[in-house]
C-alpha cells in the first residue's frame, strides 16, 4: 500500500521532469537544423549570437511550443558570412527525442 501511494505521489514528478520546452541548447541545434534544411548544399550555420528562446507556451494544436527567439545568425552561403536577425515565434516539436523547430504560423 505504501508503495503505491509512493508511486502514484512520484509518477506525475518523474513525468512533469521529461516534458516541458525545449531548452537553449535544444532549441538552437533545432534551429540549425530547420535553417541548414532550408540553405542545402549552398550554406551552413556558422553559430548563433546572443541567441535566446523565451516566452514558450505550449500549443495544443500541433503538439509542441511556441517560443519567441531571439539574437542572431552567423551563415555561410556560398563562402560568404552572412549575419541575419533572429526575431518572433518559432514552434518547437519533439519526435524520437529530437527536437524540430518550424515557421510558426500567425
Amino acid at each position: 500500500m505504501r508503495r503505491t501511494a509512493l508511486l502514484a505521489v512520484s509518477l506525475p514528478l518523474l513525468l512533469t521532469a521529461c516534458g516541458g520546452p525545449p531548452s537553449k541548447s535544444q532549441a538552437q541545434a533545432a534551429m540549425t537544423r530547420h535553417l541548414e534544411s532550408a540553405l542545402g548544399q549552398s550554406g551552413a550555420v556558422r553559430r548563433f549570437d546572443d541567441f535566446g528562446v523565451a516566452g514558450c507556451k505550449e500549443d495544443q494544436a500541433s503538439d509542441g511550443y511556441r517560443c519567441d527567439v531571439s539574437g542572431q545568425v552567423v551563415l555561410s552561403v556560398m563562402g560568404t558570412e552572412l549575419r541575419r536577425p533572429l526575431g518572433g515565434a518559432v514552434r518547437f516539436s519533439r519526435a524520437s527525442g529530437e527536437w524540430t523547430a518550424y515557421r510558426a504560423a500567425p
